[in-house]
């Protein structure tokens, strides 16, 4: 009760200094912003509590009301990440003081007016209510577009590797429904055109992704001029680390996702030419089956890949719907493959611990005939000499299954273990049928709801 009480002292004392004025156009001095992030930070506090809401808003007020006519500077706002206020990022209260500011540079047409205009898109001060979530996603896009249009857009982006990156991550979280009312993805694309950086190619995948989902609905054409670009610009960031490979020594990770990345540009399944074609090779380091070398030695059956993980839960959640399928499909043309990759680590379930076996992937290997037998798994399991998270098959998640025909072709992917196994036995039936391999001739029963 003496620390509230306090606590509320300070902030009277600092409410009351508010009625000094502020001069305009300078940067505000450190104890100031010092001053108002503290007051933002109190204000978010007393917003977590239902009772004191009406007090956090009228605090709110009085701030906004002291900083009303002060013209902050870009500067002002990059010194906030040297105060108290370390979650700044989510105050509307900072947003409501700073966002007049942002507003008013953004209209210079100069890279500090676009990187204005860009603050001014990721600082939004967001309706709080159910019925503005939305409207709050429409102002987002439309703010985006409007920086992505800026006349220093394009210098902002060439020269400013950190807010470039930034630029290009941000289209992940946007709204899909509200970008397809604007022409913001026009911004994106001339954006693209102008990068030249190494920090920015290694996130520029993301783009690709977000531009070849289904969500959005883009024409066939307009993605592969997306891929094709986002590949050439990732090939120049490639090239730059072979001619300089001592500039980017330490950035092993990145260097790594920068190549893999890549791969997936021009894999089939980023060229939209994955399902009803052959099924990417995938080659074996170890699996329970000792005749199964690579993906290839299952041809003629009907092949089930689960890609998984020992440490990821869905995975492992997603095994008594496995099991089933292993066991209608026994005595068929049918091969399931739990398909993982060397981790760095082993998750014993049965033991709940988690054995670090980083740089030494034959004692990774050895803990998987264990777990198969804890686990009760009846179906193959293999490490592949690739990522579990194949960049040829588009796995961005696990578990992640993949289903292919007798031939070798793709015909189902990214369908999700957990679901009703009845759906992917009538799935491999229709395949085995279509083989004019023998099938079960009673659908799969469905599981009790």
């Amino acid at each position: 009760m003496k620390k509230l009480l306090l606590v509320t002292l300070c902030f009277i004392s600092l409410v009351a200094n508010a009625q000094e004025s502020i001069p305009k156009g300078i940067t505000i001095s450190k104890e100031s912003l010092s001053e108002l992030a503290n007051m933002s930070n109190e204000i978010m506090k007393l917003l977590l509590f239902p009772d004191k809401r009406e007090e956090a808003l009228k605090r709110q007020e009085t701030l906004i009301e002291k900083y009303k006519e002060h013209q902050f500077t870009l500067e002002d706002f990059d010194n906030l990440q040297f105060t108290s206020a370390k979650d700044f990022n989510y105050s509307k209260t900072i947003r409501l003081v700073f966002y007049p500011s942002l507003d008013r540079i953004s209209k210079e047409r100069s890279v500090n007016g676009a990187r204005a205009a860009y603050l001014k898109m990721s600082y939004y001060p967001y309706d709080e209510s159910k019925n503005g979530k939305y409207d709050n996603e429409i102002k987002k896009v439309k703010l985006f577009e409007e920086c992505t249009n800026h006349a220093a857009f394009a210098e902002l982006v060439s020269g400013d590797n950190k807010f470039a990156s930034s630029i290009f991550s941000s289209l992940q979280m946007l709204n899909s429904n509200a970008v397809k009312q604007t022409h913001l993805l026009d911004g994106i694309y001339s954006a693209l055109k102008l990068n030249k950086s190494f920090e920015v190619s290694r996130g520029a995948v993301d783009v690709f992704k977000v531009i070849s989902s289904n969500n959005l609905g883009l024409a066939k054409d307009s993605v592969e001029a997306f891929r094709k670009l986002i590949s050439s610009k990732t090939k120049e960031a490639i090239d730059s680390i072979e001619t300089y490979p001592e500039k980017y020594a330490a950035n092993e990770r990145i260097v790594n996702k920068i190549k893999s990345s890549y791969v997936f540009l021009n894999s089939s399944f980023a060229k939209g030419e994955f399902l009803n074609n052959p099924a990417p090779e995938i080659e074996f380091i170890w699996c329970s089956n000792a005749d199964i070398k690579r993906l290839s030695d299952t041809k003629g059956k009907v092949t089930i890949i689960d890609f998984w993980a020992t440490w990821c839960g869905p995975c492992v959640r997603s095994f008594g719907n496995m099991r089933e399928l292993q066991e209608r499909y026994k005595d068929y043309q049918v091969t399931i493959i739990g398909v993982t990759s060397i981790q760095g680590s082993h998750t014993d379930r049965k033991n709940n611990i988690k054995v670090d076996t980083k740089g030494d992937p034959d004692k990774e290997i050895s803990y998987m005939p264990s777990f198969i037998k804890d686990m009760d798994i009846t179906w193959n399991i293999a490490f592949s000499k690739g990522n579990v998270f194949s960049s040829l098959y588009g796995v961005t998640g696990i578990p992640h299954v993949v289903i292919i025909d007798a031939k070798g072709d793709v015909r189902y992917n990214g369908i999700n273990p957990n679901s009703e196994p009845a759906h992917e036995a009538k799935k491999i039936d229709a395949l085995l049928q279509e083989a004019g391999l023998p099938f079960p001739v009673n659908p799969m029963s469905k599981k009790q709801q």
